[in-house]
């Protein structure tokens, strides 16, 4: 028989000291597919604020533009005394009412609210509240329409 101390190809042992261990851990998992994750939301977070304060100081500036050419348009309204002097308002006093014409600077046309033209004031003389024809006036209005189903 032939020298037993070279082994078969059957029985040859296992090279047990040059062999790499792997272990397989779930958390060590978790912690690098969380690492994608985490830098992806950062990335998110950073271009939201970037984009929160690009709009912040577009509407600063918006703002700043607004009253700018406000303070421009105020300063291009006011009117010169000189000129202000010149005009004066005439009144025209007619049978039946008093016409007042007037220079159209001195009239508000946006009003408080800056919506309308102006706002509308009432005015009842004094004459018709004493005499009590405001009270005749109001009851002769017809009264407002009804339904059937009211009558």
């Amino acid at each position: 028989m032939a020298a037993s101390s070279v082994p078969s190809k059957k029985h040859r042992p296992k090279n047990r000291k040059t062999k790499t261990v792997l272990e397989f851990s779930e958390k060590l998992r978790q912690e690098y597919l969380r690492g994608f994750q985490k830098r992806k939301n950062e990335r998110r977070k950073l271009a939201r604020e970037k984009h929160d304060k690009k709009i912040l100081e577009e509407r600063k500036s918006l703002l700043k533009q607004a009253r700018d050419s406000k303070s421009k348009s105020k300063m291009g309204l006011m009117p010169d005394p000189e000129i202000e002097q010149l005009v004066q308002p005439e009144v025209f006093d007619l049978p039946e009412h008093t016409v007042t014409i007037s220079n159209i600077g001195e009239v508000d046309f946006v009003g408080k609210s800056g919506l309308r033209l102006g706002q509308n004031t009432g005015s009842i003389n004094k004459d018709i509240i004493e005499s009590g024809e405001l009270e005749e006036r109001e009851q002769q209005q017809p009264p407002g329409k009804k339904s059937l189903r009211q009558q």
